[in-house]
């Protein structure tokens, strides 16, 4: 179990907190779902898994937020060449357009593909 005082301040609570989930909100939300898909008990369990796993941390963080690989990463993270030389999604290929535009195009192919807004406000 790892120390309280390692987390994040986001896996932290605190007195003075202006509001807290009900436990069925905290049951329901996409935290707790990750937890339950990636088989971790808790954030705790899950944060020392990323950190003595990061590449599998980030390949279950990238399916779980759906990005849309033109080719799968046959690799997500090779630190080998030590952690100043690491390389990420090796054999992945990724059309940036693509990963932006067609989630949106599909949930509402009639709705705008771009808004424009200019630095006055114009849009």
């Amino acid at each position: 179990m790892m120390d309280k005082d390692a987390l994040p301040i986001f896996g932290r609570d605190a007195a003075d907190v202006a509001w807290r989930p009900t436990p069925e909100l905290r049951a329901e939300s996409r935290l707790a779902g990750f937890l339950r898909r990636t088989g971790e008990r808790d954030l705790a369990s899950l944060q020392s898994h990323a950190a003595a796993d990061p590449g599998w941390f980030w390949g279950a963080a990238a399916d779980e937020i759906g990005v849309t690989w033109r080719t799968r990463p046959h690799t997500i993270l090779d630190a080998s060449g030590g952690p100043e030389w690491t390389r990420w999604w090796l054999g992945g290929g990724l059309n940036w357009a693509e990963a932006a535009l067609d989630p949106r195009a599909s949930r509402d192919p009639d709705g705008p593909a771009l808004t424009w807004e200019g630095e006055d406000g114009e849009v």
